[in-house]
């Protein structure tokens, strides 16, 4: 079994690009804290969409965007230009759901 769900906040802007086949591959880091307590971590991930869910994920999610994901986990490896061997762990999208929007301080909630 290869399944991932969690939720997190865009550090930045989605990236989208276009392979060379023509397909849409959109690429964004979220960042999801956990809490201990009263101490808190914060890890962030790498995700891949492809496809039309990529073109969605462009047009509607910008930094700061509360989103909620299924994937699976994939792992690249490569030499990088010393000759190293690197790799890299990052979530395939399979589904999503839209969270909250971040608020701008003029649009606090009032009590």
């Amino acid at each position: 079994m290869n399944t991932v769900c969690l939720g997190g906040r865009l550090v930045r802007d989605p990236e989208l690009k276009t392979t060379v086949n023509g397909k849409s591959l959109c690429t964004f880091t979220i960042a999801n804290e956990v809490r201990f307590g009263d101490k808190k971590k914060t890890c962030f991930f790498r995700v891949t969409s492809w496809g039309n869910q990529a073109n969605v994920i462009a047009q509607y999610f910008k930094m700061g965007q509360q989103i909620f994901l299924k994937g699976r986990l994939d792992q690249n490896t490569w030499k990088d230009a010393a000759g190293a061997n690197r790799s890299e762990v990052s979530i395939i999208l399979e589904t999503f759901d839209f969270g909250q929007k971040p608020q701008k301080s003029d649009e606090a909630k009032v009590a």
